[in-house]
């Protein structure tokens, strides 16, 4: 008795530059490059998307309007 065998891992291909490496099944749904720099440079070019129309809203405790989603999140008015 002892330890048992490990999974296979499979061989992926990175998106941006080409490359491989191996992971197991498990993981295989997040990684889509070999590297967080070809990550970047397949962001390169893009429009930036936003998440949310922006919204204003009022603080719970003072009651002061600020602005939440999109962008500009930090101003206040």
């Amino acid at each position: 008795m002892g330890r048992p065998p490990k999974a296979p891992k499979v061989t992926l291909t990175c998106q941006q530059c080409g490359g491989q490496w191996q992971q197991y099944p498990w993981e295989t749904d997040k990684n889509l490059y070999c590297s967080r720099k070809c990550f970047s440079e397949s962001r390169k070019g893009r429009p930036k998307v936003l998440r949310a129309e922006r919204e204003e809203r009022a603080c719970l405790q003072c009651g002061k309007i600020f602005l939440v989603g999109g962008t500009d999140r930090h101003t206040f008015s």
